[in-house]
């Protein structure tokens, strides 16, 4: 699944909340009842809600700093292709799995949207837990949360197998993660990657510079040139950058896949 994660400096969970509970596109249980959870919060409305999640901030241990972080929308997308799977019993279990993982001591509020049945799950919480203590998240740390939680839905409900994504703190051999909610809520590949793709097959087969450009531009794809090099490509008067590609187009006009050599000594595809 996705992971998105979303910061406020504002106490704005009145907005929040309202926007999650009010789209008309949220999942009902059975018997017509909005699918909402909630965990460490007493009462039933918007209103109560908030105002628990704005007393909470008083527990707060260290002084907040002036730009410092006070509520949390995060954001859980599964894919469309496992949404005949996906029961509300099942993302109940899900979810609750997911608050325990993220923090036992945080309150939450939860509500399920539906559109186009793409199935994502939206959070609201406090940016501190009932003991006071932050509730961030460094960066290996929400690495480690996407995993376990994906590894609990892989070894629970491996029907949700089109919802697995290849998690990791650098990107290796896959899209960005904002391609990957794309591919995940269309269930297609986004331009940006179709190009970088063709651009990579067309290099693969070309024997020289020459008949690589050559390839290009049988396949619709012209090239720009900016300080002297060739710097990009243009794809229907859209110009995408090599490096906003991941492609390093050397001097010598050798292409390097830079998703597959991140992190260690490149080796170039060579003529």
């Amino acid at each position: 699944m996705i992971l998105k994660v979303l910061t406020n400096r504002r106490a704005k969970f009145e907005y929040v909340l309202e926007y999650m509970l009010g789209d008309k596109d949220r999942l009902y249980s059975a018997g017509d009842k909005p699918f909402v959870l909630t965990h460490n919060l007493k009462g039933s409305d918007i209103a109560s809600w908030a105002q628990q999640l704005r007393e909470n901030e008083k527990r707060r241990t260290r002084k907040r700093r002036k730009d410092g972080i006070v509520l949390y929308h995060e954001v859980l997308a599964f894919s469309p292709a496992d949404t005949r799977h996906i029961t509300p019993e099942k993302l109940e279990d899900i979810l609750r799995r997911y608050l325990h993982l993220r923090n036992p001591n945080g309150s939450y509020a939860v509500c399920v949207h539906r559109d186009r049945e793409h199935i994502h799950a939206h959070i609201c919480s406090s940016a501190i837990d009932r003991n006071g203590k932050n509730m961030r998240l460094s960066r290996v740390a929400l690495s480690d949360l996407k995993k376990n939680i994906q590894q609990y839905q892989i070894e629970k409900y491996p029907e949700l197998s089109r919802s697995v994504v290849r998690h990791g703190r650098k990107t290796k051999k896959r899209t960005s993660e904002q391609e990957q909610q794309y591919t995940l809520r269309t269930g297609k590949v986004s331009q940006r990657e179709l190009v970088r793709q063709t651009v990579l097959d067309c290099h693969k087969k070309a024997k020289s510079e020459e008949v690589f450009f050559a390839l290009l531009k049988e396949q619709g794809i012209e090239t720009y040139v900016r300080g002297g090099k060739v710097y990009g490509v243009i794809v229907e008067r859209r110009k995408y950058r090599f490096k906003s590609l991941n492609i390093q187009m050397e001097q010598d006009g050798k292409v390097i896949d830079s998703k597959r050599t991140r992190g260690k000594q490149p080796s170039p595809l060579e003529y």
